[in-house]
């Protein structure tokens, strides 16, 4: 019998800060479906971000790496004509969550 896979869902939000949803105590607007999720899942109510941008954040969160051990060769902001520079971007040998 093989182990099933965990079932893990990341949702990763610009701009959203802490008290911004309904299950913080939000009362402006409704996040209904995020406020179901929060209450029938598990919710983490304390992190860190390891920068003040959000690249080297998901850099850092799709490869359990810092981002300073990578060489994203990334620069703010990114513009459209950089785009095919062979350093920018995460470098394909690094392996992510999605292909573990």
């Amino acid at each position: 019998m093989t182990e099933a896979q965990p079932n893990i869902l990341f949702i990763v939000v610009d701009d959203c800060g802490y008290a911004d949803l309904g299950c913080t105590g939000q009362n402006d607007y409704a996040t209904p479906a995020l406020d179901r999720l929060a209450a029938e899942g598990v919710r983490f109510t304390q992190a860190y971000a390891n920068a003040s941008l959000c690249t080297n954040t998901r850099v850092a969160l799709m490869t359990g790496r810092y981002q300073y051990r990578l060489p994203i060769g990334l620069v703010e902001p990114l513009r459209w004509t950089d785009r095919d520079k062979p350093d920018m971007g995460l470098p394909p040998s690094v392996p992510t969550l999605p292909s573990l």
